[in-house]
């Protein structure tokens, strides 16, 4: 595999064995989720109930923390930086908050104000806000074996590939991995010169977006 190659120049990783499932995402014709910086995704495993997450993305931790919106059923709420490579070619955050849970894809955006409160106040829609799909994709992830970041820290990475669900060429793809907090500066430092080695090593591989859902959501708001 050309990623998992081109990594192992830059670390010296060790692959377990890939865990596949299907992945969709959703939007309305006017694409409201995605002009809220929102996005609405399934990720199903054969045999398993989806699941089911709505994700908040921004650059300001703050506007993240303090969306006034949350889960009204049983679920799981996570805030985390997905630190990457920004723009500019050097290491950048860019926060998300998620809200998780398991259920059938809802069809329109009221159905989704079930699970999710307040979510009028961030996403003004209509009752018969419906909900189309993107492409169906086929998700293979890589998870590598704990990785040596600082004396103190290991992490895992994790190399993730799309496909189109009936075969063909990869859609997209990404390494990443996370960094539980509290953490040093000396270890935000050790970070910084990882994802730039990682990004160095990958070239053209590493793709114009760190998020790669830009490939999937539904055509007309890409």
């Amino acid at each position: 595999m050309a990623v998992e190659e081109r990594l192992s120049q830059a670390t010296k990783l060790e692959f377990g064995q890939p865990k596949q499932m299907q992945v969709q995402f959703f939007d309305t014709q006017d694409c409201a989720l995605t002009r809220a910086s929102m996005l609405l995704r399934s990720r199903e495993k054969l045999g398993k109930t989806p699941r089911i997450t709505l994700k908040i993305r921004n650059t300001d931790m703050l506007a993240v923390k303090t969306m006034p919106i949350g889960l009204s059923r049983t679920g799981e709420t996570a805030f985390q930086d997905d630190y990457g490579i920004g723009p500019t070619g050097k290491p950048s955050s860019d926060f998300s908050k998620s809200f998780s849970f398991d259920d059938t894809p809802p069809k329109t955006l009221s159905e989704l104000a079930q699970s999710i409160h307040n979510l009028h106040e961030i996403v003004p829609f209509q009752g018969n806000s419906v909900l189309q799909a993107g492409p169906r994709v086929a998700q293979t992830a890589y998870a590598s074996e704990p990785l040596p970041m600082s004396a103190k820290r290991k992490i895992r990475l994790e190399a993730t590939l799309w496909y189109p669900a009936d075969g063909g060429k990869p859609l997209a793809g990404d390494v990443s991995f996370t960094l539980e907090a509290p953490f040093d500066y000396g270890e935000l430092q050790a970070a910084d010169k990882l994802l730039l080695d990682l990004a160095k090593q990958l070239g053209p591989l590493k793709g114009p977006s760190a998020e790669k859902a830009l490939a999937v959501i539904p055509e007309s708001c890409r």
